[in-house]
């Protein structure tokens, strides 16, 4: 009798302490306690609290009812260290396996299933409001001739909409839709930045710089190096899938100008893929702008084996892909509107730095490599090494703004502000303005980017 009693004691112990650390819940031992155990162990990571739990406790279980006796606002990130249990969550039930991770939400009823045989887990108590959800918004943006578009992320959300719009009610339906479109990026509630911070920032370099060195970004790129998209599990879901899926995709394929070419990755072999006409969709538009550290690949079936086949952001092989944009039939103008800087004076020194040169080097490494093919050719032409008409001399010219690019920060791509957002889309209005009043007299007659020096 004492050891049933020491052994009740035990549990209680240990139930006040996943309390303390973890927030009310309900613990239900099972039959024969005198078989049951429970550790608990904290430490802090990053900032953060962790625990180490071991237990073969039947159910732990955190209702309505818990929820509304403690003021705990954070996501828990569990990984499995050895047994298997059971979780429902949000209406869904999941089975963790070592090595498995998922995030649950402290805010929704949850309960764990761990059984007799017992599990052993860790949890990351990651603050709601000291982290926001990633979301590709305002990376990069590319727009190819009036009469045929490419791009991917960024640019194929652009694309689409301007289709979109533009089917509907000419040039105004486009300004309507795209308006549309970076309203609701800008309203996605995935964990993104308080909007209140852009209230007392009077410059997006301010604004760039108190988001880089606020505790949320650093904890937010903090987690993103600790664990994957597929941490969700069964719970992720895209936060621009609910965006997307609203354009009107009979318009975005129609055949009629300005037909569409929106590239992705294919993850398993590595080379891009260009999608046109029929072929567009939602999950086109998700994988074009899917980076993997964002993302969980976006699977589309192959129409030609009928195997489904994962994509990641076509900016990796294509930034955007142009040579879609070289048919005979087409201008020889072709128009790339960049945000990605190709030229930074500073030397990266911080990590984030660091890793967002690394990409902006491996994204425009395809566009130079077209760019330069492009070069090579012209050469030829001029030359007259090979025949008039052989091969498209191509008018190539870029709108940008390497100013603004240079003074925002890494910390401004995953966190779609509206501040940041009509920033841009004013800047972007007054480069291609300029553009305009420089070079329209050049339109169909001669590039105004300068190949030779660009690659000399």
């Amino acid at each position: 009798m004492d050891g049933i009693k020491a052994k009740q004691a035990e549990f209680e112990d240990w139930r006040a302490t996943l309390r303390a650390f973890c927030g009310n819940f309900d613990v239900t031992p099972g039959e024969e306690i005198g078989d049951r155990y429970g550790r608990f162990g904290t430490r802090v990571l990053g900032g953060m609290e962790m625990s180490h739990i071991a237990t073969n406790y039947d159910t732990v279980l955190r209702d309505d009812g818990c929820i509304r006796r403690d003021d705990v606002d954070c996501l828990y990130l569990v990984q499995q260290i050895s047994g298997r249990k059971g979780i429902w969550h949000n209406g869904q039930e999941v089975h963790l396996d070592p090595g498995d991770c998922i995030l649950l939400d402290a805010a929704r009823p949850m309960e764990g299933f761990y059984g007799r045989a017992g599990v052993e887990f860790a949890t990351l108590h990651v603050p709601r409001d000291e982290m926001f959800r990633e979301a590709t918004a305002h990376d990069n943006i590319e727009i190819g001739v009036p009469r045929r578009a490419g791009g991917q992320r960024a640019g194929a959300l652009n694309a689409a909409a301007y289709k979109s719009g533009f089917a509907r009610n000419g040039r105004e339906g486009a300004r309507e839709t795209l308006d549309w479109l970076w309203h609701e990026v800008a309203m996605t509630k995935d964990l993104r930045i308080p909007y209140w911070m852009s209230l007392f920032l009077p410059t997006p370099a301010q604004m760039s710089q108190a988001i880089e060195l606020s505790l949320p970004y650093m904890m937010s790129d903090a987690l993103s190096r600790m664990t994957t998209p597929y941490a969700w599990g069964p719970f992720y879901r895209n936060p621009l899938a609910h965006i997307v899926e609203q354009l009107d995709f009979g318009n975005v394929c129609e055949h009629a100008s300005p037909q569409l070419h929106i590239c992705a990755t294919n993850v398993r072999t590595g080379k891009v893929k260009v999608f046109s006409g029929d072929e567009l969709n939602c999950e086109v538009i998700l994988a074009s702008a899917c980076l993997p550290t964002m993302f969980q690949a976006v699977e589309i079936e192959d129409p030609l084996t009928g195997k489904l086949e994962a994509y990641w952001d076509g900016g990796y092989t294509g930034n955007p892909a142009l040579f879609p944009l070289f048919e005979k039939d087409l201008p020889d103008d072709i128009v790339i509107v960049n945000i990605n800087p190709l030229e930074r004076e500073d030397v990266p020194k911080t990590a984030q730095e660091i890793q967002n040169r690394v990409n902006e080097i491996s994204f425009n490494a395809s566009l130079l490599r077209e760019l330069r093919a492009i070069s090579f050719v012209k050469r030829l032409i001029e030359a007259g090494s090979i025949q008039q008409g052989a091969m498209k001399d191509v008018n190539v010219h870029m709108i940008a703004d390497d100013d603004l690019m240079n003074k925002l920060s890494v910390a401004t791509k995953p966190v779609p502000t509206p501040y940041i957002l009509q920033t841009l889309k004013e800047a972007g209005q007054k480069a291609a303005d300029q553009f305009l009043a420089d070079h329209k007299k050049d339109l169909n007659k001669r590039s105004t980017v300068d190949l030779v020096s660009m690659f000399s």
